[in-house]
């Protein structure tokens, strides 16, 4: 064997043992760092019979294991091994999802890959809407990395995929080279139009194809939601909405999709935001499904 490519291999496989360890430890960083945000939850928790009630597993876990969002006995990280990753040409690394490229770091892949678990309460599909109906038009609002635009590229007819963050935007631009049905949006998804704002309405205006909508904008889930008023009138439209950025949204995002019609459920279980400056309440419904029947 050629000693360059022997040795190009190798270092390669050293490289994702690395990363995979990085993961780790990232993990268990984020569990120290946090303790303050885990000792303030279990307290809360613990404070009206109510509560004690309501969240014993979940503050019964997070005295056991510490820090996480996600306080299950599911959330383990055995998964980090398997995860399949590499570098391009640009040396660029990415991870392998569904036989697809991904370019975003594997510690923020197991991230999504805890959220997207089948238990998980910020699973996006499940429920009264298990699936990418066939031949629909995908909309990804606040698609980060993309991995549910991902997801979708096999049913979708087509993907709309909204980021305004010019973090990812580069990123957005290598994991969907050659997709010719997906459309990359960098603006935001608002209640205006304008060069940095476009509204749902605007958007999908001459859509009519079924259109499922993934709805995850860091707490502004309700001003894309103003944006998509006549959008909200059609029979064949379905929401994923994020509901547990802001305190009070599971109640206030709910409300405001039955009053237009829809059908609502929360996933079930609870996130735990351990970011800093969250308040109470420290358990929060992490994701609310939309439908019309």
């Amino acid at each position: 064997m050629n000693i360059k490519r022997f040795a190009r291999r190798h270092i390669k496989g050293l490289r994702i043992l690395y990363w995979k360890y990085y993961v780790i430890l990232s993990w268990r960083n984020f569990r120290r760092s946090r303790k303050d945000i885990c000792d303030r939850t279990i307290e809360w928790g613990e404070s009206t019979p109510q509560n004690r009630k309501e969240y014993k597993n979940e503050i019964a876990y997070l005295k056991k294991h510490g820090a996480t969002h996600f306080p299950y006995k599911w959330a383990k990280l055995g998964f980090v091994w398997r995860i399949k990753m590499g570098f391009d040409e640009d040396d660029s690394p990415y991870v392998v999802h569904q036989n697809h490229r991904i370019y975003v770091l594997p510690y923020a892949y197991s991230q999504l890959m805890l959220e997207q678990n089948v238990n998980s309460p910020h699973r996006y599909l499940g429920g009264a809407i298990p699936e990418i109906e066939q031949g629909s038009v995908f909309v990804d609002v606040g698609a980060a990395e993309g991995i549910m635009a991902v997801e979708s590229l096999k049913r979708a007819s087509k993907v709309y995929v909204i980021e305004r963050d010019p973090s990812w935007l580069s990123r957005l631009n290598k994991t969907f080279s050659g997709e010719k049905n997906v459309t990359i949006i960098n603006k935001y998804a608002s209640c205006k139009d304008d060069e940095e704002n476009i509204t749902l309405d605007t958007l999908l205006d001459k859509v009519t194809e079924p259109i499922l909508i993934k709805l995850d904008v860091e707490g502004m889930e309700l001003e894309v939601l103003l944006g998509a008023e006549n959008l909200l009138k059609k029979e064949n439209v379905k929401l994923l909405i994020a509901t547990y950025h802001k305190p009070g949204d599971p109640e206030t995002l709910q409300a405001y999709m039955e009053e237009r019609g829809f059908c609502t459920e929360f996933t079930d279980g609870y996130i735990a935001p351990m970011w800093p400056g969250v308040t109470a309440p420290y358990l929060r419904k992490a994701l609310l499904r939309a439908w019309k029947e």
